[in-house]
């Protein structure tokens, strides 16, 4: 609607959290407004999101320190090849913090390979790296994750569902040719970690920003979906653009909670079972009260958003002072009604002649 004042992006986060009715300013600001928002207010997320990462890669360092340098036995890695003074295979499940299965195994023969990627695929909800002598296969990774090897720069290929890298490129591209367990301790001890995880923050920023974009664009879209039916069941004959930014403003509340959210089971590793779905019911109730606003807002025509007219609002207020002046003007007009008032003269009464009856 051209007659709407333009809105910044912060009192239009404020509107679409805490003032309903505005949501009629909010449907009528421009597209490429928001489409402006959609894109800061995922910045963000994605800024807030990724401090929680590194976070959590901080503890999770931390807190296997003890465990690499006094349980864990020695390893060497040099001329392309990793190798471990263990007698069999090492597993690792939910380790201090590690949420997947670690198997390593730098001795294993093609067919203990083969049942290692088996039995991870009997689990298919758990992620399974298994490290060999000279490649890394990881099993059950989702598309987001396969995504974060591509952005990465990491080439990998694909063999029956599993993801495959050879340790000679992960050492190209970390720029690392050799390292023993002292020096790996004695680097993770070191303040070069600090560069380390700001670059690890960068690219966990990019990484999420294009993940959301695509994941909560798809939300829009169905909630959009949402907001169209429900407005033609309400007889508000909205286009689907209208819904589209109803439904971007409608998902403000819900991204900060998920943020509030991942922060908290970051730091304390409190789980919400059904918060996925609580995310999304709270974006379709602001969409339905939204336009129940814009149902009741009587400017709204029935043919989809067009200009209005501002009109004033009239608010009944008491003014002494021109109670008083109307109070005079009346006086006035009355006595000026008096005296453009002529007497009556009585008619004379007019007798009959004598005579004359």
């Amino acid at each position: 609607m051209n007659d709407k004042k333009s809105l910044n992006f912060f009192k239009s986060a404020y509107y679409a959290i805490v003032d309903f009715e505005k949501y009629v300013e909010l449907m009528y600001q421009k597209g490429s407004k928001a489409i402006k928002y959609f894109f800061i207010i995922l910045l963000l997320f994605s800024l807030l999101i990724s401090i929680a990462g590194v976070i959590s890669i901080v503890k999770f360092v931390n807190g296997n320190m003890d465990y690499l340098q006094n349980e864990f036995p020695n390893f060497s890695f040099a001329d392309n090849t990793l190798k471990v003074e263990s007698d069999g295979p090492i597993n690792l499940t939910g380790n201090n913090g590690m949420n997947a299965l670690l198997i390593i195994d730098t001795n294993a023969t093609e067919e203990q390979v083969k049942q290692y990627s088996d039995e991870a695929k009997v689990d298919s909800d758990a992620i399974t790296i298994i490290v060999l002598s000279d490649k890394v296969i990881v099993s059950n990774l989702s598309n987001s994750d396969r995504a974060l090897f591509n952005l990465g720069g990491l080439p990998t290929t694909e063999d029956n569902g599993n993801t495959i890298f050879k340790l000679s490129d992960l050492s190209a591209k970390i720029g690392l040719n050799s390292f023993t367990k002292q020096s790996v301790v004695d680097y993770l001890s070191s303040g070069s970690m600090a560069k380390i995880y700001l670059e690890l923050y960068v690219f966990l920023t990019i990484y999420t920003f294009l993940m959301y974009i695509v994941g909560v664009f798809g939300d829009v879209i169905v909630i959009a979906i949402f907001a169209f039916i429900t407005s033609r069941i309400y007889r508000i004959k909205l286009n689907f653009t209208s819904c589209m930014k109803i439904s971007v403003y409608a998902l403000t509340l819900p991204l900060i909670l998920k943020v509030i959210y991942i922060w908290i089971n970051t730091l304390t590793g409190f789980v919400v079972q059904y918060f996925d779905y609580a995310y999304i019911t709270i974006a379709y109730i602001y969409v339905l009260i939204g336009i129940l606003m814009i149902r009741n807002d009587k400017y709204l025509a029935l043919n989809g958003p067009v200009k209005k007219q501002e009109e004033p609002e009239i608010q009944e207020q008491e003014f002494p002072e021109e109670e008083e002046k109307e109070e005079k003007k009346d006086e006035e007009l009355d006595d000026k009604s008096k005296k453009k008032e002529k007497p009556k003269i009585p008619k004379p009464k007019v007798e009959p002649e004598p005579g004359k009856a």
